[in-house]
């Protein structure tokens, strides 16, 4: 593959890169599998899903089916590839371990026209061999500059928020949440949308329950944002007082949809929470990462004689979250919390 490049002149980090083009149909045939479906975890260090046809995907799409399609690399941005596996043979490339990191958009429009598209279609194409991760945080950060992007979304691509993902999908399915860790994932599957958390309601779930900081959740969210990857997010954190914050947040929104709570209350849901937590466990708490602690809220446990607080008086969010934890729907006390 790969054979119309440029080699980059030497760069640190013990990364080599090439640019060039290569035929769209080429193209496909690394991101496609044997029957012809885009091969979706090759994206998954993009900072987005595809997005579906926008007005910028429409007129990628609209510039493919016309016929002035081979101006399409002169147009388009290109694809930006990273692989951890090279070996080079003369013009021809083998690579292992590979991720595209940006031209998600571009990938699934050219996957969506593939029957029509015209063999004369090239896209610009850059191929980085690296193993050093800071590097490829770089790249993906860099590459994602062209559209906007918000700050805390990239931390939504670092190893802690891949396992809080994987955390998510451990749960039985009629307890689980979905973690959407990179906007739009979810899009092209059937789950029910309610049980999709997305990256700005976890921080903003967690920032009231766990830092006490309800009042910066909507107007002055960026005051919150600027603790990802500092009070939060941080790759020692435990992964269970996520869930419980996005458990309690689900479980809130359901009262509120069957007006069980009256809707009134919605502009106080992050407030809620925080009082949620309190009602099960007034306790100052421990850092997230604190591997010697007891509970995040305690959340009444599984003996009913273990809750300093009678949680049938305390309306209707707490002991719909004391049946959950009995029924094995969210976890049980846990270790870890702020």
């Amino acid at each position: 593959m790969f054979e119309k490049k440029v080699v980059v002149p030497e760069v640190t980090g013990g990364t080599a890169a090439y640019l060039g083009f290569l035929p769209a149909s080429d193209y496909l045939k690394l991101v496609c599998d044997e029957d012809g479906a885009i091969i979706k975890p090759l994206f998954y260090e993009n900072v987005r899903d595809f997005v579906g046809l926008n007005d910028v995907n429409q007129e990628i799409l609209d510039t493919l089916k016309s016929a002035d399609s081979d101006r399409f690399i002169i147009m388009n941005n290109g694809v930006t590839m990273i692989t951890r596996g090279l070996h080079t043979t003369g013009d021809k490339f083998s690579i292992s371990d590979f991720h595209i990191v940006n031209g998600c958009q571009t990938s699934h429009v050219l996957h969506a026209c593939k029957e029509s598209m015209a063999p004369t279609v090239r896209i610009p194409f850059r191929l980085i061999h690296t193993q050093d991760e800071n590097v490829i945080e770089s790249i993906i950060r860099a590459t994602n500059r062209q559209t906007e992007v918000k700050e805390d979304q990239f931390y939504a691509m670092k190893d802690f928020a891949k396992k809080l993902e994987a955390y998510f999908k451990t749960f039985p399915v009629s307890a689980r949440l979905f973690y959407e860790r990179r906007p739009h994932q979810y899009d092209s599957l059937d789950i029910d949308k309610q049980r999709i958390i997305t990256h700005q309601n976890l921080v903003r779930a967690v920032g009231a329950m766990f830092l006490g900081l309800p009042h910066i959740t909507t107007k002055t969210f960026r005051q919150l944002i600027a603790k990802v990857g500092k009070e939060m997010f941080v790759d020692s954190d435990k992964p269970e007082p996520y869930y419980v914050a996005a458990w309690s947040l689900y479980r809130l929104e359901q009262l509120f949809k069957s007006k069980k709570i009256d809707a009134r209350y919605k502009a106080a849901r992050f407030q809620i929470l925080l009082a949620v937590r309190f009602l099960l466990d007034s306790k100052p708490l421990p850092k997230m990462n604190d591997s010697g602690t007891t509970t995040p809220p305690r959340l009444g446990g599984r003996d009913e004689r273990d809750s300093r607080v009678d949680l049938t008086t305390r309306g209707t969010l707490v002991p719909c979250i004391k049946t959950d934890i009995k029924t094995g729907m969210m976890p049980p006390p846990i270790s870890g919390s702020r």
